[in-house]
């Protein structure tokens, strides 16, 4: 009966324990499930890497090596969007497309499912196609540090990433300068798989 009792209660512990440990490990998995990503989205921003105003279209993507940490791509292409004096700016469709491929390491944590941050930077490739003053090669490598937010958009799957980007490039739009700097902003849809 001594026998039976105790059997009861270390059972009894064990299934409690085991109970916990479930849980925890669901509510861990919960938002580390799907980690991987692609998205679409705009970039839109300032600096000399295509003299002055920028606007364009990006597609990504976030390859989980771990829960923590993924490899991250984008391929985009942005171009002149503005010119002139904050006091005489002109602005315009996007012209002159530069082309720009990258690749980095991105670090994700979570708060819950619903909101994450993220921050990384890429190292890429750009070719511009020019426009009327550009006297730069418009060609060169590409460094871009990164961090933004990543949104639940009432489901896991469905994301909002809006962020922050700084552009560095050894192929500015003039040939006077040795290397240019922009600061931009996105805003991507994406979809957890």
């Amino acid at each position: 009966m001594v026998r039976s009792l105790l059997t009861t209660r270390l059972m009894h512990k064990w299934i409690v324990l085991l109970s916990l440990a479930i849980v925890t490990k669901s509510a861990r998995a919960e938002t580390a499930e799907n980690p991987s990503y692609a998205s679409a989205g705009l970039a839109v921003g300032a600096g000399y890497t295509v003299d002055w105003l920028y606007a364009g279209v990006e597609v990504e993507g976030g390859y989980a090596l771990s829960e923590r940490w993924l490899v991250h791509g984008a391929l985009g292409t942005i171009g002149r969007a503005g010119y002139g004096t904050t006091s005489n700016l002109t602005l315009m469709f996007p012209q002159a497309p530069t082309y720009e491929a990258r690749a980095g390491l991105e670090a994700r944590g979570c708060h819950s499912i619903a909101v994450c941050a993220y921050a990384g930077a890429d190292v890429g490739y750009r070719v511009s196609t020019g426009h009327e003053n550009n006297t730069g090669s418009g060609q060169g490598v590409l460094v871009v540090p990164r961090a933004g937010f990543d949104f639940g958009l009432g489901s896991r799957d469905l994301r909002f990433r809006p962020g922050v980007e700084l552009r560095f490039t050894n192929a500015p739009a003039d040939s006077e300068v040795p290397f240019a700097a922009g600061l931009g902003i996105t805003a991507e849809v994406a979809y957890r798989f």
